[in-house]
Parts: C-alpha cells; sequence; structure tokens
C-alpha cells in the first residue's frame, strides 16, 4: 500500500471538479463495451459573453406519450403535418389516415393499390388561394383536399413510376422519374396535368436522381453522387427550371433525409470513402460526425437502405437522430454534441418518420418507430419515460489517473445538479481496469442536500458511470471527488 504523502510542499489531499460534456470517442465501434457513453442525454450550453460566463449541463432527454393508437400491424409509410389545418396525415398499408388535432378524431381514405413502400406528401396552392394535400406513392398521386375528399391523377402523361417526394414550388408540381435523372414539373397552377417534354435533366455527373427537395428559393436534385440545385427562370415552353452551376457539390447520398428549417441532414459518404452525416445549408455542405460515429457506420453491415434519420425537438433543442444497426446516435443541430438514445429499454431508436406539429395548445415533435406497428408517439418537455416505461440515462466517463498514475484512494464522490423534489436515486459504478470489471452501485439521494457517497478505494485510474432511471427531470453540471494521492 503507497504511504501517505506528509511533503509540506505539496499536499497530497485534494479535491477535483470535473464536468460531463465532452465530444466522447471510443476505440471501437462498439460503445456498450468501452470508452466514455452518453445514454439519453442532450447537452446544453450556458454562454453569456458580457460577463464571460459558460455553464454546461447534461441533462436527461424528453420521454414519449402516445398520441395515436396504433391502426394496423404495419410500418408507418409517410406522414405530413398541416398547420393550416391542425391535421396530421400518415400513411399506413394502402390507407391514408387523418387526424384532427382540435377533435382528436381519426379518419382515413384508401388511395392506393399497394401497402409498402414509402408516401410522400406536400402541400399545393393554388391561384385561386385554394390548397390541396398531394401525396403519392410513386405509382398513384392523389389531391386530398380540407373535406377529406381525394381524387387520383389519371393523365397518362404522369412520370411513372416516380420517387415518392413530391415538391411544390411557384405554382408546378415537380417530381424525379424513378431510375433516371429526368425531374418532371407539371403544368402551371394543376398538378393533374402533365405535358411530354416538361422536365430537366440532372445530368453534370453520370449519377440518377435519389431525392428531391426545395430548400430557399431552389429545387435541389440529389444524385447518387452530386447535389444539383435548380432555379425558376420562367422559360416560355418546356420546364421552367435553369441549373445554377456555381453550388454544385459532388457527394455520395445513402438515404436518412431529414429537413429542418432552411438546413438538410443526411447520410453519405466523405472524398475518403468513409460513411458520413452531413449538413446542407444553402450552398454550404459541412460533415457532422465525430470519428466514434463514423467508426461505428463504417462497421454496420446491414444495408444502407435500411438506414434511418429524423428531426425531433423537445427542451429547447433539435436533435437528428440517426439510426443504423443496432444503435441510434443523436446529434445536437445547434453544438453537433453526439450523445446515443434508445427507446424504451432497447438499444435503438429507429424512428422511420416524423414532424412538428404546432397547434393552438400544443407545440410537439410526433413520429412513427420502425418496425410493425404504426403508433403515432409525441415527446413531452413533461415526461421522462417512453410510454409509461422507465429508460435509463446513463453516463460512462474517461479513465481518469487525477495529475499522476501514482496510486490513490478516493474518499468521497459527489454529484453535482439539481435536486428533485422528492427522493430519487441514481447509481454509481467505478473501473479501475479500463471498463473491464465495475464496482457497485452505490445508491445516492439526489434530492439530497449533498448527494454523495465515501469511501471509494485505491486505485491509479478510474472511470465512473451513472445510471438513472425514474420518471423525473436529471440535469447535472459537475462531479467532485476527494483523493488522497500516494507516493509510488
Amino acid at each position: 500500500m503507497p504511504s501517505q504523502n506528509n511533503n509540506n510542499d505539496q499536499n497530497s489531499y485534494q479535491t477535483h471538479r470535473s464536468q460531463f460534456i465532452r465530444d466522447a470517442t471510443s476505440r471501437t465501434s462498439n460503445t456498450s463495451l468501452k470508452d466514455e457513453d452518453f445514454l439519453n442525454c442532450i447537452f446544453e450550453s450556458i454562454k453569456n459573453r458580457q460577463l464571460d460566463d459558460n455553464r454546461q449541463f447534461i441533462m436527461k432527454r424528453a420521454g414519449a406519450g402516445q398520441q395515436i393508437a396504433s391502426v394496423a400491424a404495419s410500418e408507418v409509410r409517410g406522414m405530413y403535418y398541416w398547420d393550416d389545418k391542425d391535421k396530421l396525415y400518415y400513411a399506413v398499408g394502402t390507407s391514408i389516415y387523418i387526424y384532427n388535432f382540435n377533435t382528436s378524431s381519426l379518419t382515413s381514405i384508401t388511395p392506393f393499390g399497394a401497402g409498402t413502400g414509402e408516401v410522400g406528401f406536400t402541400e399545393y396552392l393554388y391561384d385561386t388561394n385554394t390548397v390541396v394535400i398531394i401525396a403519392t406513392d410513386g405509382t398513384t398521386l392523389v389531391r386530398i383536399t380540407d373535406t377529406d375528399t381525394f381524387t387520383t391523377c389519371a393523365d397518362a402523361d404522369l412520370p411513372a413510376p416516380h420517387l415518392p417526394f413530391p415538391v411544390f414550388l411557384d405554382g408546378y408540381l415537380f417530381l424525379a422519374k424513378k431510375n433516371t435523372a429526368d425531374v418532371y414539373n407539371s403544368d402551371l397552377n394543376d398538378p393533374f396535368s402533365w405535358t411530354p417534354g416538361n422536365l430537366i435533366a440532372a445530368e453534370m455527373r453520370a449519377d440518377l436522381v435519389q431525392r428531391i427537395c426545395v430548400l430557399n428559393n431552389y429545387l435541389v436534385v440529389f444524385g447518387t453522387r452530386s447535389i444539383e440545385y435548380f432555379w425558376d427562370a420562367a422559360n416560355a415552353t418546356g420546364t421552367p427550371m435553369q441549373r445554377n452551376d456555381t453550388p454544385i457539390k459532388l457527394n455520395l447520398y445513402l438515404g436518412g433525409f431529414a429537413q429542418y428549417g432552411n438546413d438538410i441532414y443526411f447520410l453519405g459518404e466523405n472524398l475518403s470513402g468513409q460513411p458520413e452525416v452531413f449538413r446542407l445549408s444553402d450552398f454550404k455542405l459541412e460533415g457532422l460526425a465525430n470519428y466514434t460515429v463514423s467508426r461505428y457506420l463504417n462497421t454496420v453491415t446491414e444495408s444502407v437502405a435500411s438506414w434511418e434519420g429524423a428531426i425531433l425537438t423537445c427542451q429547447g433543442h433539435a436533435i437528428y437522430l440517426v439510426s443504423a444497426g443496432t444503435l441510434t446516435y443523436a446529434c445536437d443541430v445547434e453544438n453537433t454534441f453526439w450523445t446515443r438514445w434508445s427507446w424504451k429499454d432497447t438499444d435503438s431508436f429507429s424512428i422511420v418518420h416524423s414532424s412538428r406539429a404546432t397547434t393552438a395548445t400544443q407545440r410537439r415533435s410526433i413520429f412513427a418507430l420502425k418496425g410493425s406497428d404504426s403508433t403515432i408517439y409525441y415527446l413531452s418537455d413533461t415526461l421522462y419515460q417512453d410510454v409509461g416505461v422507465n429508460f435509463k440515462y446513463r453516463i460512462v466517463t474517461e479513465a481518469s489517473d487525477y495529475g499522476t498514475l501514482n496510486r490513490k484512494m478516493m474518499a468521497r464522490f459527489s454529484l453535482i445538479g439539481d435536486r428533485t423534489d422528492v427522493d430519487s436515486n441514481f447509481s454509481l459504478y467505478w473501473s479501475d481496469d479500463d471498463y473491464q470489471t465495475y464496482h457497485g452501485p452505490r445508491t445516492i439521494n439526489i434530492s439530497q442536500d449533498l448527494p454523495s457517497t465515501y469511501r471509494l478505494g485505491w486505485f491509479r485510474q478510474r472511470i465512473f458511470k451513472i445510471e438513472y432511471t425514474d420518471n423525473y427531470p436529471f440535469r447535472l453540471q459537475h462531479f467532485e471527488v476527494d483523493i488522497n494521492k500516494g507516493l509510488s
């Protein structure tokens, strides 16, 4: 056993305070085995430039409730929220279900002949100021009025099959024909009228269209290996669109498309061929994935066609979720810190479709999960469990030697964070052998004045694991330890 350091020039008894927020990195693709890990967390940094103040918190993520019960043992194929009417449209099987947030009523229509594959939605504005919903499964194109009636496009010149991503811009409806580089436009002010030859080809690269969307006043076309921009040049005949050659990007598109305001998030590959998470803001394309996320995506053996991306908002934050393989990583779009999220007591939080519902009385993210269930859920800033099931909030720290590899004795561990209004316990574990085995747990009440535990033994390098499952908010700032450093 090392002797106590009695050197008066160097006091061996010290108190160390450490913060939790870090851009965690893992030596392997499986963060559940070794190294830092943050599960079901949200990082928050509060800055005040005038006071030169920067406070940092790590919070438990919001929980979820059920918005609409499952209507069929089938996955949701697409989702769209119509703000002006407070209605949610979502496709399940051959039907489109319409949920009215004002009346909590659910109706349905059955426009499709096939019950699988993605369904896309957009609003369409006529020059009479009438707005309708356009929905398509890539073969059938329908128009839905605000009275929930639908009609089907019967024009033989409708591009078919097409990608199920309809886009409205400047009075036109745009569709990309499947397995081509061609983007077609409807006649002006008529989404059901299509003239042969009214198209433009995204042909700067020898690739095919994968997705189209609107970004500001541009029609953006994602090809397999390129991103091209088109603008309305008001051409007298044929397509109204013209390519903007300046902002064209060369990039491999894999999927995971999600749009938040004027930013687009998706999964692709960087120039070195490594999987990457990208954000497209106007003409700027930037990678967001840290080494841990890229390393994990590079080892996923499942087809990239199964990878999902979705935006959720809660607790003042917007989160881009990436689900691939068995794990889900979550990126805060403001500070670009990455954590992991899991649903209930599972390992992943795989969302197939999400939207934002902003009604007179509710402002919430709504979403559907991947799998054989069509339940619609919502995130709530007042819930900290998923539909009645407690989920695990976990922090695993890096190994710390507190400035020396000499053996040390730890006398106290204290957690600095918000106190709960009632008794609520977290569990503390610690490892002294590089994450191989853990001691504990020690159960500590977070509602007390000094949430602490004592006499944690000798170590050279120490790792902490904190777990919390109660249905309460849990916000931490730091942890503090008292140690006595030895001489060897």
